[in-house]
This record gives structure tokens, C-alpha cells and sequence, in this order.
């Protein structure tokens, strides 16, 4: 045998598109798979568990899976967060990645059921928002209106049904109800020349939807433990919600015990739950009234459709049922339910260190605003009063604004002319305060708006012997282009897109940590409305009389001869006694105010809230 046959071929060379060596030995691409194999399926668990929303949103996935590689990614998703501007920066992020599951941090529902009533003349305004925000995260829910429609994958039921024919094709209330089933468009344009007010109509038809949709709820949802009810205009905050009937709830098994709570209202000596703060009825309570295998649990309903004719609302008629049937009265858990909203909340001594549950009439871009806000809070605290109003309403805190209401309404100060006073409603007349309690600065509240900005900023002083000097009110008025209560200035407050708001004054009023130089905070020494130290002729400041938490006077307004002011501070609306395309007459703006020092001294006393303060429910 040759001996070059013992010789082992010589190796061939690495090819060249494989790069390196180390990329040529099959051993090392080998030991690459392993290696490659992992990377690939983390990106995959990435993509999966990065996606904004489930097929099934109540999918809750462990941290400790997505959380590293979320990390990794999450910077490239950040996006500016639209609520942190200047004086919120210290209760939300600046950031925030909106691309997760919204749903990460929502609570377990499991046994609450909610059910929402709405119209059809205003789903498709309303209801969208709340099913893109916190409605998507709940694992059922149930929507009635008047009509049966779809909204997505969402069905709304027709909760008025089961109502018999007679009723329908003889009351009045119906007509709506008829020409809605009648209409060949949509919705909105047929109804532009529904004849009568289209909102009144909508009224009347409401009242007899409630009984009907809870005995249908009984019949596709039975033996729940807690049925919340609410409206397409209620918002509700279910973290804190799920923690009182988790922890707190004054009922020990909803099952067995009937329990009808909310925030109680009074109507011809009727105490009943207000529908739009949103209320809860215990399965025992909705077994006992409509799930009863009895003739009597059956007509229920259509009982009541009868006696509804004379009645105003759907949730008077429910407690008037429940109370008839059962002798259950409702439980009042106000303010946690209630019917305002964070730029109408009476922040102050009711509204402060209080969870709030529910919130009404909520306009969509406002349900954005507060899921946003429980998405991109700082704190993971429970949300209080006191949380939304420096989330919301600090920083748009003002001096002043004309043509605006800050709903100030609990004392007034009435212009004793005939013309004026015979005028006004019984309810104001009410609250004027009696001219012998008055000081020197309350009797001529009335004169003008400036004489109005005064009455809390001498609140605590005294005013009524000759060495107390009382500011005159010229400054105030040269300060906020006014002469007494006339509006010199027309042509520049009648624009309500104004940088500044609406007639909004530019003295700024940050308050507390929304200040850092300290210019605007609350302190003891006493200011004039223009922020400015208050001095008596011999140079020294007079000091209030009163304790800032005593302070009863944070806000006032003035129109047409009545100063009102309020014990509790507010943000409020516009307001315009004239159609939107024509200006005010000056006699007739409408102006607010706000007493900055006061409102800031009260926070600073009032401190931070050491913890919730859950409601008790009242019995009634």
C-alpha cells in the first residue's frame, strides 16, 4: 500500500461568506443555537405580552415575565403625558408608556356586576369613551337604553321591552319611544325635528326603563352578589370601589342581606338613591323584589309603569318599590357616591380626605382625562377629593374670571331694590343673610362685583369701627379692567378662546408646592385681592380672627345685583345670559372670584390626609 494512502486529506478551507472562523466551526454555530433559539422567543413573549389591549382584558399576566423586557423596550413607547403641566408635575409622570395593558393594575371584579343605562339619542356620544377607557376592563357588564342597538361587540338591550303595548300606544311619554322604532336613519338625524324639547322627551320616557332593566338584569345575570348601576355619564373609580365592598362594606353577605345603597336624595318625602351618582343593590335585594317565582315579582314592573305617569324619575320609583315591597330604605354613602365631578366637587371641609366612588355627568374628554389620570398618578394610593383637586383644578385656580360661575350659592348679599330683589327665585331669597347679622363690608356686597371680591377677604377682620380702614375698591376694579360691575373691556372678555380662559384675570395663583418661589402660597398675613399686604393706617396689619380651618368664605359671585358667596371652593363653568355668537351687556356678565390666601391657609392648616375617610352609611 503507498503510503500517501495513510494520509489524511487536507481540510478544506473556510468558505468566505461565513465570516470569522469562529462562525466556521460547526461546533461554535452549534453552540450559537441555544443562544439564538432564547432571543427569539423572548422577543416573541414580548410582543405578546406588550400588546395595548387582550382579546380578553381582565387577562392579568405576572410582572415577572414581561417586566424585564418591557423595560428594555419601554423607552422607544414613551409618550408625553398630556395632564402634566405646570403645577400637576408633582402628582403624575411627565411620560408614560400608553402601548401596555391598561388593564395591568385594574381590580378583580368577580361578583360585581355592573349595569348602565343610556339612550339611544346620545350612546354613540357617549358610550364609546367609556368602553376605550375603564369599562374595556371589566370581564361583563350590561348596557340598556330604549332601543336595541350595537356598538362594536357591545349590545345594548331594549330595557323598555317587556312595557305592555297598551302603555306604549296610549302615554304620552312614548311618543319618543315610537319614533325612534320608526325611523329609517340614523338616530340623530331623525331626530332633529322630533317635535317638542328632544331632552325633555328623553326625561319622560327615562323614569319607566329602571324596574324593567332590573328585572331583566335578575333574569340574564341571576344571584350576583352586588349590582352597581350606573349612568353613560357616571364615572366610576373602582379601585377605591372594590376596596370598600371588599374590606369595608357595611353588609356581611349581599347574598342573604337586601342593601340599597348610593347618595340619598329626598323627593316628596321619598328618600331614594340619585341614578346618576350611581348606586348598589345586594343579590338578596333584587331576588327578593324581581326574582321571585310569583305573580306579584312578575308585574312588578308593569305595576309601577302605571303609577309612573305621575311621577318625575326612574330612581324616586324604584325606592318607592323597594321601600313599598321590602321596607328597605336606602343607605347614604355621599360623598364617596356622588353626582358632581372634579370641576363642581365643594373641595373644603365635606370633600377633602373623602374616596370618591362615582362621579356624574361627565363629559367624554373628562373620562379620558380621569382614566388617564389613574393610569399616570404617582401615587398608588387611594384616590381622594384632595388628589383631584391638585390633579385638576389647582393650577386653573385664578383671581378672577368673567362671564363664569363658580356655583358660590350658600350665602348672599341681595340689592334690596324691588326691581331687583321680587325677582329672583324663593331658593336665593332663602339664603340671603339676615340684615342684622350683617357687617359694613356684607351691606354693600350688592353695589358691585368689587364690593362682592371683599366680603371673604375681610372675613375674620373687623370692619366696623372708624380705625379699621377698608380697602376702596377702585384698585380692584383698575386692576381687573371693571369700573364698579360694568365690563370696560368687552371686546376682549367676550372671546372664550382666549389664552387665558374665559375673562380669566393674569394674576396667577399657584398654590402650595405648584409655587416653588413661595409668592402666591398660603400664610397667615392678611392680603388684599390683589395679593398685596394689608395695612390699617398706623402701618400695622391687621390679623384675622379667625383659624384657617374656620374660614367660611373661599369664593364669591356676582350678577345683576346679587353677591353670593361659598363655604367650599369650586372651579366651576362658563356662563353667558346672551346666545353664543352675541356679546354680554356689561349689566349682564356674570363674574366669579376666588380669595387665593384663604383657599391656600386652608390646605396649609388642613395638612395631609393621614388616611381615607371611608364612609359609614347613613340609615335613613
Amino acid at each position: 500500500m503507498p503510503s500517501d494512502a495513510l494520509t489524511p486529506p487536507p481540510l478544506k478551507p473556510a468558505s468566505p461568506r461565513l465570516g470569522p472562523l469562529i462562525l466556521g466551526n460547526p461546533y461554535y454555530r452549534r453552540s450559537l443555537r441555544p443562544i439564538l433559539f432564547i432571543a427569539v422567543s423572548c422577543f416573541l413573549v414580548y410582543l405578546f405580552f406588550s400588546k395595548s389591549q387582550f382579546r380578553d382584558p381582565t387577562t392579568h399576566v405576572p410582572s415577572v415575565l414581561s417586566a424585564p423586557l418591557d423595560s428594555f423596550f419601554r423607552a422607544s413607547r414613551l409618550h408625553n403625558n398630556t395632564l402634566h403641566q405646570e403645577g400637576t408635575e408633582h402628582y403624575v409622570a411627565k411620560e408614560f408608556d400608553f402601548a401596555t395593558n391598561p388593564c395591568r393594575d385594574f381590580p378583580d371584579t368577580d361578583g360585581i356586576l355592573l349595569v348602565m343605562k343610556t339612550g339611544s339619542t346620545e350612546v354613540f356620544d357617549k358610550l364609546p369613551t367609556q368602553l376605550m377607557t375603564n369599562l374595556q376592563c371589566l370581564p361583563d357588564l350590561l348596557i340598556f337604553s330604549d332601543r336595541a342597538q350595537q356598538l362594536g361587540k357591545w349590545h345594548i338591550y331594549d330595557a323598555l321591552e317587556g312595557v305592555s303595548d297598551a302603555v306604549k300606544a296610549h302615554f304620552t311619554d312614548f311618543d319618543l319611544y315610537r319614533a325612534q322604532a320608526e325611523c329609517p336613519l340614523d338616530q340623530k338625524t331623525c331626530l332633529k325635528t322630533f317635535r317638542g324639547q328632544l331632552g325633555r322627551a328623553a326625561w319622560g320616557l327615562d323614569k319607566y326603563k329602571f324596574l324593567h332593566i332590573l328585572q331583566r338584569t335578575w333574569e340574564m345575570r341571576p344571584n350576583q352578589p352586588w349590582y352597581l348601576f350606573g349612568e353613560a355619564d357616571t364615572y366610576f373609580v373602582w379601585s377605591s370601589l372594590v376596596h370598600w365592598l371588599r374590606h369595608r362594606s357595611p353588609v356581611s353577605d349581599p347574598l342573604t342581606e337586601p342593601a340599597y345603597i348610593g347618595s340619598a336624595a329626598m323627593l316628596a318625602g321619598i328618600p331614594f338613591a340619585h341614578g346618576g351618582s350611581g348606586y348598589l343593590l345586594s343579590g338578596a335585594l333584587v331576588r327578593e323584589l324581581v326574582g321571585a317565582d310569583t305573580e306579584s315579582s312578575k308585574n312588578l314592573p308593569n305595576l309601577y309603569d302605571i303609577k309612573a305617569r305621575g311621577h318625575c324619575c326612574g330612581d324616586q320609583m324604584l325606592a318607592k318599590a323597594i321601600l313599598e315591597r321590602l321596607q328597605v330604605k336606602v343607605q347614604h354613602a355621599h360623598p364617596m357616591f356622588n353626582g358632581e365631578k372634579p370641576t363642581t366637587f365643594p373641595y373644603g371641609h365635606t370633600h377633602w380626605c373623602d374616596p370618591v366612588f362615582s362621579m356624574h355627568h361627565v363629559e367624554p374628554e373628562e373620562i379620558t382625562a380621569l382614566w388617564q389620570y389613574e393610569q399616570t398618578r404617582l401615587s398608588n394610593n387611594t384616590i381622594l377629593m384632595k388628589d383631584l383637586y391638585h390633579a385638576f383644578i389647582a393650577n386653573k385656580m385664578v383671581n378672577y374670571r368673567a362671564h363664569w360661575d363658580n356655583l358660590s350659592d350658600d350665602v348672599c348679599y341681595i340689592d334690596p331694590d324691588p326691581a331687583i330683589f321680587n325677582h329672583l327665585d324663593d331658593k336665593m331669597k332663602r339664603r340671603q343673610k339676615k340684615q342684622s347679622e350683617m357687617n359694613r363690608i356684607e351691606r354693600e356686597a350688592h353695589k358691585s362685583v368689587a364690593h362682592c371680591a371683599k366680603v371673604c377677604e375681610y372675613e375674620g377682620l373687623p370692619v366696623d369701627h372708624p380705625e379699621d380702614e377698608v380697602a376702596e375698591p377702585q384698585a380692584w376694579t383698575q386692576q381687573h379692567g371693571l369700573q364698579g360691575n360694568q365690563d370696560i373691556n368687552p371686546s376682549s372678555r367676550d372671546n372664550p378662546t382666549e389664552a387665558d380662559g374665559i375673562g380669566a384675570s393674569r394674576i396667577p395663583a399657584p398654590l402650595g408646592k405648584n409655587d416653588p418661589t413661595g409668592q402666591h402660597t398660603g400664610t397667615l398675613e392678611p392680603r388684599d385681592s390683589l395679593g398685596r399686604p394689608r395695612a390699617r393706617s398706623d402701618g400695622t396689619s391687621p390679623k384675622p380672627q379667625i383659624h384657617p380651618l374656620n374660614r367660611r368664605c373661599f369664593q364669591y359671585r356676582y350678577h345683576k345685583g346679587v353677591c353670593c358667596t361659598s363655604r367650599s371652593f369650586k372651579l366651576g363653568e362658563p356662563r353667558r345670559d346672551a346666545k353664543a355668537h352675541l356679546p354680554d351687556k356689561p349689566e349682564n356678565v356674570w363674574h366669579s372670584g376666588w380669595y387665593i390666601q384663604g383657599i391656600n391657609d386652608w390646605i396649609a392648616a388642613k395638612g395631609e390626609c393621614t388616611e381615607p375617610k371611608w364612609k359609614v352609611p347613613d340609615k335613613l
